[in-house]
């Protein structure tokens, strides 16, 4: 059978006209990789790796959709041909779930121009992969890649060409080519390749790279200045900029200005204009920068919400945050490990009501002045309570949880009334509220009806609750050490 009358025999049992567009692909490819991914085709077989046999598994499994031609599966997410709204020139592409009942998402306006961008991709990626081919070799004899006694050289110095590849799961989502460049104290860029990968949400890929650079740039102590050095800022680039209402005044020579830098490095790690606000408030040294505080987002030590609420709540925010603490002034040190404890042990909370039985749903934290506020998206069962009494909470029902992991309680009732009064006064709402202690408070006597007492005398009104951190300080205390080690370490 040709494959003229393969096609012929698909158009048959699925009672369809395939667009031009693919009938063409079919007859010259009869399937390829796309985007580095797999696109159904020929030979005309009832398989499910095969346009026919992925069609007829989508009306078993969702009859109401006829007229979808299906050219590629990544787990229940279909890539199909749009026949309804296409026409026998060319057809849009759309993604089907085979587990959700919505409709139809539009994921490409042109089969015949998916395949155009595809392969203006596939060059500019090989012409990408030449002109790194070209830098290492650069490299190789300048001897940056070796490192000998008598020149010293310390091997991928920050003016040196860095090539990088980005892959997720096999797939490469990346290829970066960078150095730093004194002149304009920033980064120059010969290599800008960007990708997703199917499983991701879209842009990742850009978002990848570019924290990358600006990290980059951060931690070698430059500014987060871009050239790209073909005087063209990538179209992904821009059209991120454009959705975000950046302006780049120097887009015409390839340039992205510090300012403009750091505005998209914000946006990219969901930095908002209430942090930024208060960071300005407190920041008097140059180190606690925007950038900076972007820089321990990107590297995953501490996220926005936690930054906000150290901003918010402790006297030495630096300290904290970037482990800048001298364990020789004792009573400082405590201080400024006390509030990285907290988030440390609101963190291992929020993990506990993360019921991972269900796939979809993620736990949700902001800060909320000294409290955090904690809104679970399943039903959750926490046995942190005294004597390790069970309290429910319900899905979507937001707890507010005020953290107070410290070691020295000179006097256990003054202690507890004080973090009362603090509880009630950043929530008045009737919701769950929760004062987080470390397990060592647990072993105080009559600790429940001391707690019901001072309730009652301050007229405190709602549900108030007390919650055991499950490890001791020591366990906790090494966890905010690593964190510190890791701020050190990924910062020159």
């Amino acid at each position: 059978m040709t494959k003229q009358d393969e096609i012929l025999f698909i158009e048959s049992e699925l009672n369809i006209q395939i667009p031009n567009s693919f009938r063409i692909f079919l007859l010259n490819q009869g399937s390829d990789l796309v985007f580095g991914l797999p696109l159904f085709g020929l030979p005309a077989t009832y398989d499910y790796s095969s346009i026919l046999g992925a069609t007829a598994a989508l009306r078993t499994v969702r009859p109401e959709l006829l007229n979808y031609l299906v050219i590629r599966a990544v787990d229940d997410r279909l890539l199909c041909l749009d026949l309804e709204n296409g026409s026998i020139q060319d057809a849009p592409l759309v993604e089907i779930s085979m587990s959700d009942p919505n409709f139809p998402i539009q994921v490409h306006p042109s089969f015949k121009q998916y395949i155009e961008d595809s392969d203006r991709s596939k060059l500019s990626i090989e012409a990408g992969l030449n002109r790194i081919k070209q830098l290492f070799e650069s490299n190789k004899k300048l001897k940056s890649y070796s490192h000998n006694s008598e020149s010293k050289k310390i091997p991928f110095k920050a003016r040196d060409w860095k090539i990088v590849r980005q892959c997720v799961h096999d797939y490469i989502t990346g290829l970066l080519a960078f150095r730093h460049n004194e002149r304009i104290n920033g980064l120059e860029i010969e290599v800008f390749l960007t990708s997703d990968h199917s499983d991701y949400e879209q842009g990742h890929g850009l978002k990848a790279a570019l924290v990358l650079l600006f990290s980059e740039a951060h931690k070698n102590g430059s500014s987060l200045c871009l050239k790209f050095l073909n005087n063209s800022i990538p179209l992904s680039i821009l059209k991120l900029c454009e959705k975000t209402c950046i302006p780049l005044s120097q887009k015409n020579i390839g340039m992205i200005k510090h300012e403009e830098s750091i505005l998209i490095f914000s946006y990219l790690m969901g930095v908002d204009s209430t942090l930024i606000s208060e960071l300005k408030k407190i920041s008097t040294d140059e180190s606690f920068s925007l950038q900076g505080i972007c820089y321990l987002v990107a590297c995953k030590i501490w996220d926005v919400e936690q930054i906000k609420w150290v901003l918010f709540n402790s006297p030495r925010p630096l300290d904290t945050l970037f482990g800048k603490i001298h364990p020789e002034d004792f009573y400082q040190f405590d201080i400024s490990i006390s509030y990285a404890r907290a988030l440390i042990s609101v963190d291992f909370l929020s993990r506990k009501l993360q019921n991972h039985q269900l796939k979809e749903g993620e736990i949700k934290i902001e800060s909320h002045m000294s409290l955090f506020k904690i809104t679970p998206y399943q039903f959750s069962i926490l046995d942190w309570g005294i004597q390790s009494k069970k309290i429910e909470i319900n899905s979507g029902e937001p707890i507010y949880v005020l953290p107070r992991p410290r070691y020295f309680v000179p006097n256990l009732i003054e202690l507890l009334k004080a973090d009362l009064e603090t509880l009630v006064e950043s929530c008045t709402v009737s919701s769950k509220r929760f004062i987080l202690y470390p397990m060592e408070l647990s072993k105080f006597p009559n600790f429940e009806l001391l707690l019901n007492r001072l309730i009652k005398s301050l007229n405190i009104n709602g549900a108030i609750g007390i919650l055991f951190f499950p490890y001791s300080m020591n366990e906790i205390d090494e966890l905010v050490f690593s964190k510190f080690k890791k701020v050190k370490s990924v910062r020159k």
